[in-house]
């Protein structure tokens, strides 16, 4: 009896052991933008989808895939690395107190320093890109077939010849974006190039080299969220009052950072406010994402804390490209019309084979794309009733929608002129490994209905964005190009008023005062 309740606590023992440690939470899929990618499922959204119509993806052609993609994992750079040396400095100014835990007497920010260039795509990032491409081609035969440019190429001649036109690469101009292209180019057209050692007869070659287009005007269509402030003064400021990142880090970080001054007992030299919590919370991101390292700046902090910090994130980034700031995501009309008309002209023009268009860009192009698309826009959820409290879900997750390598995927199908299905082009989105749908319409959208929702941003411009909200508030409009050159102007016209005006009293003064200086005699030179 003693040896069966024995072997009866040891079992529940270990089911509970199991229990917590199952349930505990995972950093790396928990920091906002800086969280590692993972397949999105269901549970990770309160919107619901419908289930996809299989006969479509059974029987209808994939004729064009589009692709917009944020860069895979990367080193930190630009002002938050200088947030981490600021960081590594304060330490070292209190290691010596003996309340500061012991892996901080040999912590520096080499690991984020060290790399020559801030930002370069991390070789995890690089990898997990290219195991994506490969997953994504394993799960859609169809779409694997897309790649195979060689079966593909029509009429080409020679026979080994690639067409750059066909598969466009597009990212931009910044390093960790262009090469998320190149390793995700890989997982996508390994077997099928022109360069490297012959795999198998039935393969080929083992990579083709690409051209990645990464040019000022792809930039601006990849980042027109920076765009549309840098261009319009009124949607500047209204992005800064719109901005609760300031507000999320005081109210869901400060007491950990009060918790944490006590516990160091740094009391009389360092107050750790919320901000402060949040660099170190981010130093523990980017440990997990490039070392894998949880015994460092992660240990500090337990998993409510951790969701803490996530639903900062969460906050900061709703306000600032997503459903929160409708300015920001509506920007996006540039990058959805060029993939209207490489969509539509692949459709209308089959001796066309724009058979690709992949683009890499940042969690704010996918974030804002999302947004335009209405994708995980929750109408029941009142985001100012749950933004502060952790017990309810909160309808933006950066964690899950953009995290490093999150994407959205266009899928063009042509069912043919004579087919069951009641339309012949229909078009998929996929979010993350996950099929969704638009509001109110079918996972396989008719490709007019698509489009119609999004008529008005079709013919949308920067320009026309900064003018509505010039006209909604009633603010008289100033030319965005122009406003440095008026207020310049307007300065110069006054300071050449008032120089006029001095010179003027000071003539009349030193005239009035010459009688009273004798005239200089004065010398002939002598040449």
């Amino acid at each position: 009896d003693i040896l069966f309740i024995a072997m009866r606590v040891g079992t529940l023992f270990l089911w509970f052991c199991f229990l917590v440690f199952s349930a505990a939470l995972d950093v790396q899929f928990h920091s906002g933008e800086y969280s590692m990618y993972k397949p999105l499922t269901a549970g990770d959204t309160t919107v619901k989808f419908p289930a996809r119509d299989e006969q479509i993806e059974e029987e209808c052609e994939l004729i064009q895939y589009q692709h917009v993609g944020r860069h895979g994992a990367r080193y930190p750079f630009g002002a938050t690395v200088q947030k981490f040396i600021l960081m590594e400095d304060r330490i070292r100014s209190i290691v010596h107190l003996p309340g500061i835990p012991e892996f901080l007497s040999s912590w520096d920010s080499s690991l984020f320093t060290k790399n020559p260039t801030y930002g370069d795509l991390s070789s995890v990032g690089a990898q997990e890109l290219y195991n994506l491409a490969t997953r994504l081609k394993a799960q859609n035969p169809k779409l694997a077939r897309l790649f195979e440019w060689q079966r593909n190429k029509g009429n080409l001649e020679p026979a080994n010849t690639w067409n750059s036109i066909s598969y466009r690469f597009q990212s931009s101009q910044y390093i960790h974006t262009s090469r998320s292209a190149s390793a995700f180019a890989y997982g996508l057209l390994e077997g099928q190039g022109t360069i490297g050692e012959v795999t198998n007869a039935s393969t080929g070659c083992y990579y083709e080299p690409i051209y990645v287009e990464s040019s000022g005007e792809v930039t601006k269509r990849l980042t027109a969220y920076n765009e549309i402030q840098t261009s319009c003064p009124i949607i500047q400021k209204l992005g800064k009052k719109a901005d609760h990142s300031t507000r999320a880090k005081d109210e869901l970080l400060g007491p950990i950072g009060e918790r944490l001054t006590i516990e160091w007992g740094v009391g009389d030299i360092w107050n750790i406010t919320g901000p402060v919590v949040a660099v170190m919370m981010d130093i523990c991101a980017f440990e997990v994402s490039i070392a894998n390292d949880y015994s460092k700046f992660c240990s500090l902090f337990d998993d409510s804390d951790m969701l803490l910090y996530e639903r900062s994130k969460d906050i900061t980034n709703f306000y600032r490209e997503s459903y929160g700031f409708p300015a920001a995501y509506e920007s996006s009309a540039l990058l959805l019309q060029e993939i209207y008309y490489v969509m539509n002209k692949r459709m209308k023009d089959p001796s066309d084979f724009q058979a690709a268009m992949i683009r890499f860009g940042h969690h704010q192009t996918v974030g804002s794309l999302l947004s335009l698309l209405k994708i995980f826009k929750d109408e029941e959820i009142l985001v100012s009733d749950v933004m502060y409290d952790i017990n309810e879900k909160f309808p933006w997750k950066s964690s899950r929608f953009t995290p490093f390598m999150g994407h959205v995927g266009f899928y063009l199908y042509d069912c043919g002129e004579v087919h069951k299905t009641k339309f012949r082009h229909y078009i998929k989105l996929m979010v993350n490994e996950m099929d969704v749908s638009l509001p109110q319409l079918p996972i396989y959208c008719p490709y007019a209905d698509f489009w119609n929702v999004f008529r008005d941003h079709l013919d949308d411009s920067l320009e026309k964005i900064c003018s509505r909200y010039y006209s909604f508030l009633g603010v008289p409009e100033i030319p965005p190009n122009t406003v440095n050159e008026e207020e310049n102007k307007s300065y110069m016209e006054g300071y050449v008023i008032v120089i006029f005006l001095i010179g003027v009293s000071l003539g009349i003064t030193f005239r009035s005062l010459a009688h009273c200086f004798p005239k200089p005699k004065l010398k002939r030179s002598v040449l």
